[in-house]
């Protein structure tokens, strides 16, 4: 299991967890769920939520974001962590996208195989401090800068797949914003910002 700690996002309701996903392999038999946890200094704490299932074969890798929706919207204070089941037990395992390393601030974690998380930038574990590409649907009563949080219901990319040209709608959840989107190849090559 792979999680994401979530910054100053206020008050308010995680509706889903969006994640791009570079890759997946396996036989296609199971399926996958995303997680809300608490946060704490050392890692996600108690478990919030967890998602509705996505089959293996609704994981997109094309670059689009994969939904996972909660059947009870998931309230949350300030911080919180978004997690997502990598491997399903039954030889399906997927890939996130991530940042190269050293631009985390050690919010990037993993679920080791004896239950314990562990910070990517642990010396003992990859020793890089990366972003992964997962974002919580939220709505909220107050919202610091997060560039993690979406707002519900605004994201949109059509047609999808594209070939030459694609359109992108979105909303901020701050509106004065800046923002920058970058375009990667099917092959996870970044093509243009």
């Amino acid at each position: 299991e792979k999680a994401q700690a979530l910054f100053d996002a206020g008050k308010g309701n995680v509706y889903s967890v969006l994640i791009a996903f570079g890759g997946k392999n396996g036989t296609g038999s199971g399926s996958f769920t995303a997680k809300v946890y608490d946060y704490t200094a050392s890692g996600p704490g108690a478990l919030r939520s967890t998602s509705n299932a996505v089959s293996f074969a609704n994981i997109d890798t094309t670059g689009s974001l994969t939904q996972f929706t909660f059947a009870t919207p998931v309230s949350y204070e300030w911080e919180f962590f978004v997690s997502a089941v990598v491997d399903n037990g039954q030889s399906d395992s997927v890939g996130i996208y991530h940042t190269d390393g050293m631009c985390g601030g050690s919010s990037a974690w993993e679920m080791w195989s004896d239950n314990t998380w562990v910070s990517f930038d642990d010396p003992t574990s990859w020793g890089v401090d990366l972003v992964l590409y997962m974002f919580a649907e939220v709505d909220m009563t107050y919202i610091g800068t997060n560039e993690h949080l979406i707002a519900r219901g605004s994201h949109k990319v059509y047609p999808n797949p594209a070939k030459n040209q694609a359109h992108l709608i979105y909303s901020l959840v701050e509106e004065a914003s800046n923002v920058v989107v970058d375009i990667y190849s099917v092959n996870g090559q970044k093509v243009a910002s």
